[in-house]
């Protein structure tokens, strides 16, 4: 093209490509090399083929951590990092960090059993909860290191333990026991 007398930029055009490489193939042109691109230099890949294969095959029977996966490359011979074996997993099998599922610590029944003492010892008093003799040393010892404080403000003991109670069932998580 560029012999029959035609710019770079109308060349760049019509090849739908940069200015910028048609001027390198140009250059190369002129000089008579060739235009396919020679193969890259660099650290050859460490993990082969079959490393590949027993890395996503011990993936499809339950999840591992990456250096376990290294762990049994290097008892078949081929020594990698956990490092190597991540980067693997995230650019060609497209998985990623192993989270465990969260479970959570109560059940719907519990929060509810919960939800419903609390809003039934709402309008409690210190005396009421001193009286108190529940199967639970948690509200007494509670009551003890709180009761100093509450008293002082001027505020009732039950909304500290509505409030305790709520708290806890919003985050999902048993309250002391």
């Amino acid at each position: 093209m560029l012999d029959a007398g035609l710019t770079q930029k109308k060349v760049a055009q019509d090849l739908n490509i940069s200015i910028s490489s048609a001027k390198r193939w140009s250059i190369l042109y002129i000089k008579g090399s060739s235009l396919v691109t020679k193969p890259r230099s660099g650290k050859p890949p460490i993990l082969k083929p079959a490393d590949n294969i027993v890395i996503s095959k011990s993936l499809g029977k339950c999840r591992q951590s990456t250096r376990k996966l290294a762990q049994k490359l290097k008892n078949r011979g081929n020594p990698v990092s956990h490092v190597c074996v991540y980067r693997h997993l995230t650019e060609f099998v497209d998985v990623g960090s192993f989270k465990r599922q969260e479970i959570p610590r109560l059940s719907q029944k519990n929060i509810q059993d919960r939800l419903s003492f609390a809003r039934k010892h709402q309008n409690w008093t210190v005396n009421d909860w001193k009286k108190f003799s529940g199967h639970t040393s948690l509200l007494s010892s509670s009551l003890q290191r709180h009761t100093n404080k509450i008293i002082g403000f001027g505020q009732r003991i039950s909304n500290m333990f509505l409030r305790y109670f709520q708290l806890s069932f919003q985050k999902g998580f048993m309250c002391g026991a």
